[in-house]
């Protein structure tokens, strides 16, 4: 049986509370901060096999909570998405929430949006046309802000405001050439009733250099630095006076996450202390599954052995440790019923732990070695969660 690890009398877990599914390895875009931008070798339109629903399906009467994430979540296939929100709703104490570009949200989907789900994060970078067609490649702006004004109407007519589900989130990467134009994405929070607005990664590469990942990291000058501190503290006072929260989660304001493991980022805005993080478990398409020990997961390379450090700098530091060992940025774990590893590997230069900055170099959390088949990802869940 699994035992809860952060708890000091080591109550068991009847089973994982709120589960992180990334249900689809594809996308609609191919945004220049994202690895689905760059051909990394991994599968093409990768959906739940029939291993990954079996998993699903023993561990869904436990779950309280789901996030659907993905390279897109509305990209997925109509059978796959139908099947995993009648397997999903048959728990009637499941919350929904996802993670999205925004740019697929038509009438119908917008309206189950409003009807089903507790939280919604939206993606945007810029309100700049330019700007944002050349971080969204494949996007139009205009399309996207009809999409979020259909949203907001919707939640209005369904007599919803900005604090009745879906709760809605910005996540924001910021690039130094759209600094200037941030504060708009604060009033457009405050005009469409969105909760909050997080800055989650700072990113210092030219976007024109299509060989580039975004993942790499650089260092981040005194003065960008400094010109960032005195932008998000105005943000924070224009979202103040609507009612919008501003956070900061790319460690130039916020202590490294490393000082305050466990952590468990939310996604749906803000990063949390995890209470207990053994109850929130990772579940990819093939079955592969890991639980919540970190602020960041390097979801694609869970369960793998050929993790390569690839970018420039001294890349993760990726360590195999028993669970006896406590060690937070990697896990190798046993367990009943077969589950006999499961590797999980912090992506320590993003989120909390920043991209680079204090002038060191860290890797991103893609690797250049092609993906292993999902048979050799798989993994069977232990059968401690009856």
């Amino acid at each position: 049986m699994i035992k809860n690890r952060s708890s000091s009398d080591r109550k068991p877990l009847p089973g994982p509370s709120h589960l992180i599914l990334s249900i689809a390895d594809r996308c609609n875009l191919r945004c220049s901060m994202c690895p689905t931008a760059f051909d990394f070798g991994r599968p093409s339109g990768l959906v739940f096999t029939e291993h990954g629903r079996r998993v699903l399906e023993e561990i869904l009467p436990h779950v309280t909570l789901a996030t659907l994430t993905g390279a897109e979540v509305f990209y997925t296939p109509p059978d796959t998405y139908a099947w995993l929100m009648g397997a999903l709703l048959r728990n009637e104490q499941v919350e929904l929430m996802a993670v999205t570009n925004a740019t697929l949200l038509d009438h119908e989907r917008t309206q189950e949006i409003v009807d089903r789900y507790r939280g919604l994060t939206l993606s945007l970078e810029s309100l700049d046309p330019e700007l944002y067609r050349s971080i969204r490649v494949g996007a139009e702006l205009e399309s996207v802000l009809e999409n979020l004004d259909r949203l907001h109407e919707l939640k209005r007519a369904a007599g919803k405001g900005m604090h009745d589900p879906p709760l809605l989130h910005l996540n924001c990467v910021i690039f130094r050439d759209a600094l200037d134009g941030l504060p708009e994405l604060v009033r457009l929070a405050a005009r469409l009733e969105i909760r909050i607005v997080a800055f989650t990664r700072f990113l210092l590469f030219d976007r024109r250099q299509r060989g580039t990942h975004a993942d790499q990291s650089f260092p981040v000058t005194t003065a960008d630095r400094a010109r960032w501190r005195e932008l998000f503290e105005s943000m924070v006072d224009l979202g103040r006076c609507h009612g919008v929260t501003v956070v900061d989660r790319t460690a130039t304001l916020v202590p490294r996450s490393e000082d305050h493991l466990p952590w468990h980022t939310s996604r749906v805005g803000g990063t949390e202390t995890c209470p207990d993080p053994w109850s929130t478990l990772f579940v990819r398409t093939d079955g592969s599954t890991a639980f919540c020990t970190a602020s960041e997961l390097n979801l694609g390379n869970v369960n793998t052995d050929s993790f390569d450090e690839s970018g420039s700098g001294s890349g993760l530091a990726t360590r195999a440790r028993s669970s006896s060992g406590g060690d937070c940025r990697a896990v190798s774990r046993s367990a009943p019923g077969g589950w006999s590893r499961s590797r999980v590997i912090l992506a320590r230069s993003l989120c909390n732990a920043g991209c680079g900055f204090g002038g060191e170099r860290r890797s991103g959390m893609v690797s250049s070695a092609p993906a292993k088949r999902p048979d050799a990802l798989a993994r069977r869940m232990p059968r401690g969660f009856e």
